[in-house]
């Protein structure tokens, strides 16, 4: 699989994943979620992190082996689905 397909099916899914929970997922939810072995999914993780499209967490390297460990930063308003409203 071409590396910017994997890229996209890893973003769609920490994003969808971030959405539905209201948390960030882990390198294995997300390899779970897309059925990919997890080398791969954090491959994706740093291309993201390359392109900033996914950001690290607050006090953790971009390094990090447990992957996502990310945030998609927010930048203005924004839905939550728990509580049904913009924040």
């Amino acid at each position: 699989m071409p590396s910017s397909d994997l890229d996209t099916r890893a973003k769609l899914a920490i994003y969808g994943i971030t959405a539905k929970s209201g948390r960030v997922p882990n390198s294995s939810e997300v390899a779970r979620k897309i059925d990919l072995d997890e080398s791969e999914v954090l491959g994706a993780f740093a291309r993201l992190l390359t392109k900033r499209l996914i950001l690290p967490e607050p006090g953790l390297s971009d390094s990090n082996s447990n992957g996502a460990a990310a945030s998609i930063g927010l930048t203005g308003p924004f839905w939550d689905p728990k509580s049904d409203h913009w924040k």
